[in-house]
């Protein structure tokens, strides 16, 4: 269905929730994802550089693929010559399917096909900056089973449905799992700004900003790892 910025978004009847908000959906992707977390990651990695600290990459974890929305935006923001790449790892337990996806008018449909068709399981370059690893799994299987080899995460996504839908994601075990899985200064942000929420980051370690949301939304959420 077409929301109020004419970007289009799914709903689950399974879940009784729309993807993205009905106010914008490509609107709140780029504000709660790209502009309040990939961009504020990017200069701080960035700013390491000056001080001698090598940083190549940008390690980023999104839970909910979804759409894909989230990482078509990102790597149209990053592009092809920034200095930094991106290894972006998306979650997804149910894809949608190819008859459905292609519904969606989002930008630049090539790249769009790319990350749908990428196999799952195998890391693939879409871009020179731009590398995505896809993972066919719940949130828990994927913390037990490859946690243990995944490189220090300075970025998450968390752009799961909401704590009514799916409370065990939103826990303060999932939070710890997760924070402990990140970098130092390393950031998590979401669209969901429940008192629930924000007192499980707490709970897990993270300082916790409740910023201005999207239009639809009074508040969202970064959290940020100290360093």
């Amino acid at each position: 269905m077409p929301t109020d910025d004419q970007s289009k978004t799914l709903f689950s009847a399974k879940y009784n929730q729309h993807y993205h908000s009905i106010k914008g959906a490509m609107t709140e992707s780029k504000y709660v994802f790209i502009e309040s977390g990939l961009h504020w990651v990017r200069q701080i990695l960035m700013d390491h550089k000056k001080d001698g600290t090598v940083i190549e990459q940008i390690n980023c974890l999104e839970v909910g693929f979804g759409t894909g929305l989230n990482a078509l935006l990102s790597m149209l923001d990053q592009g092809i010559t920034n200095t930094l790449s991106i290894h972006y790892t998306a979650i997804e337990p149910s894809p949608v399917s190819q008859s459905i996806w292609e519904q969606l008018n989002y930008p630049n449909l090539e790249l769009f096909s790319r990350l749908h068709q990428s196999p799952w399981g195998q890391s693939v370059s879409i871009l020179p900056t731009f590398t995505l690893y896809k993972v066919e799994r719940v949130l828990s299987d994927f913390l037990e089973r490859e946690s243990a080899t995944t490189d220090p995460i300075h970025l998450i996504y968390f752009d799961a449905f909401s704590p009514e839908a799916l409370p065990e994601l939103w826990s303060e075990s999932i939070f710890a799992q997760l924070y402990s899985l990140m970098a130092p200064g390393g950031i998590l942000v979401t669209y969901c700004a429940k008192g629930v929420v924000k007192t499980a980051l707490r709970s897990a370690g993270f300082q916790v900003q409740r910023l201005p949301g999207p239009p639809g939304k009074h508040h969202m959420l970064r959290a940020v790892k100290a360093s």
